[in-house]
């Protein structure tokens, strides 16, 4: 954890990630499917192949979301201000913190967000630093906040495996009485795919079930396309079972539920990039019922 404690939180982290009754979706054995024929219908000569859709593209958060968010008046920044910050960050004796705040408090730097960017870009590995900067940033008149900033920090402690922190400062923005909230379902994506990446797929639906019921930040639409990078990410690090459980259980508590043809080829596809063609085979006919 960071140094940095918020007054309160909405929730534990710890229960939100670990306790069973936030989750409606309960773990239950998966019954298996069989076919009629012992050979692989995928197997069989004259069998037609899929039409594979396009990859899922990688979404980027958007830094200008909302009209009320305004970019920098120049792309351009400081490169004086961008070397006293590194020199600050890369300095031993300046320990991130309150001794940094201090540091930067008499530097005289004015936080753009274009130069906030930049350094947090550069700085990438340095998640403590990072995080005391943009505290820091947020005490000074004049600043104007950034989604893409505050996702690029939820990002970095994502990657560092701060994952408390990171739901420590996900909340606390949540729970925050500013005008606009910086919290977004591209946040949420960059959880959701830190921890699969992290080989944590519990955490990752945990993560996606608690988002989808935030109906101020989730519409439809994006619940399902949160859903889809969802399962995307699950099953590009391995964890195609727990991608498959979760959305056969989804199916089962919903069986008017229809999901997309996406959603099926994302799973179909991680049985066979992981070369299970068995349950590829058995997902695949699955498939051609509901479909």
């Amino acid at each position: 954890m960071l140094f940095h404690k918020p007054r309160y939180m909405l929730l534990s982290v710890r229960f939100l990630l670990l306790g069973p009754k936030h989750i409606p979706f309960i773990a239950v054995p998966i019954q298996p499917f069989f076919l009629s024929s012992d050979q692989p219908w995928l197997a069989v000569t004259g069998n037609p192949l899929i039409d594979w859709p396009s990859p899922i593209p990688e979404r980027i958060p958007n830094p200008n979301p909302n009209p009320n968010y305004s970019r920098d008046a120049h792309s351009n920044f400081s490169q004086d201000d961008f070397s006293t910050i590194a020199n600050l960050f890369t300095d031993s004796t300046i320990s991130p913190g309150p001794v940094l705040e201090t540091a930067l408090d008499g530097a005289g730097i004015e936080p753009g967000s274009t130069l906030l960017q930049a350094i947090f870009d550069h700085f990438d590995s340095s998640p403590n630093s990072l995080y005391s900067l943009l505290l820091w940033a947020e005490k000074q008149a004049g600043y104007r906040p950034s989604m893409l900033l505050f996702n690029s920090m939820i990002n970095v402690l994502a990657k560092s495996r701060e994952f408390d922190s990171a739901w420590t400062l996900l909340l606390n923005r949540m729970d925050s009485d500013k005008e606009v909230s910086l919290v977004s379902a591209d946040t949420f994506a960059i959880m959701i795919r830190r921890y699969a990446g992290a080989g944590k797929p519990q955490p990752a639906i945990r993560t996606f079930e608690f988002a989808r019921n935030l109906k101020s930040i989730l519409d439809f639409d994006s619940e399902m396309s949160l859903f889809e990078i969802m399962l995307d990410s699950l099953c590009k690090e391995g964890s195609v079972r727990a991608a498959s459980e979760y959305f056969l259980q989804r199916k089962k508590i919903d069986p008017r539920w229809v999901p997309s043809t996406q959603v099926y080829n994302i799973i179909l596809n991680g049985w066979f990039r992981s070369r299970k063609l068995k349950q590829a085979d058995r997902f695949w006919a699955t498939m051609r019922k509901r479909m």
